[in-house]
């Protein structure tokens, strides 16, 4: 549980994991892994995993994931309840950053039944909200205070722009709208 499983190479099956006769994998990232048969993860259980860019040499059966995946992100589609299919928006993969964006699919997007563990990967809050998928629990950030400059009213249907200024936290920021009111005939965006 709360693993990152990177960069393995195997002749033969799990190229990532292996696991036999019921094995489990919880809350896991499992990436860029290779082998002739689940590239990523061959049999037992996953749950609140992210397992993306692992390939399989098996061209008859090519998913890099077999047995019985929930709640996981993948960049293979796998059935299963709760499982998506998306880019999981790493911070830094090519520098090895594993840890998901704000702006990740993953954030908030586990089953809370499959956690037993108080910390994440690197020792923070597993929990922090409802559970993410993958090694690595979305932080919130230190508060920061947005402003703006000035707003001027704007025109149905130009155009509109504002600047923004961000004081407190950590920079570099990541952001979204939580919450947006407009005029009626405007469209939000996030």
């Amino acid at each position: 549980a709360d693993s990152l499983i990177y960069g393995n190479k195997c002749k033969a099956n799990g190229g990532g994991v292996f696991l036999d006769n019921g094995g489990i994998v919880r809350n896991c990232t499992i990436a860029g892994n290779s082998a002739y048969y689940g590239g990523g993860v061959y049999s037992g259980y996953v749950y609140n995993c992210i397992v993306v860019r692992n390939t399989t040499r098996n061209t008859s059966s090519p998913s890099p994931v077999t047995g019985s995946v929930y709640y996981s992100c993948l960049d293979v589609m796998v059935s299963g309840t709760g499982n998506i299919c998306s880019e999981p928006n790493f911070v830094d993969e090519t520098n090895g950053d594993f840890r998901i964006r704000l702006d990740s699919p993953c954030v908030d997007a586990g089953n809370d039944s499959y956690v037993f563990e108080a910390t994440d990967f690197l020792g923070n809050p597993r929990q922090v909200g409802p559970v993410d998928m993958g090694a690595y629990e979305y932080q919130l950030g230190t508060a920061i205070d947005i402003q703006p400059d000035v707003l001027s009213p704007g025109t149905v249907c130009t155009p509109y722009s504002a600047k923004l200024t961000a004081s407190g936290g950590t920079s570099p920021y990541s952001w979204r709208v939580a919450t947006a009111v407009t005029e009626p005939g405007l469209r939000e965006f996030e």
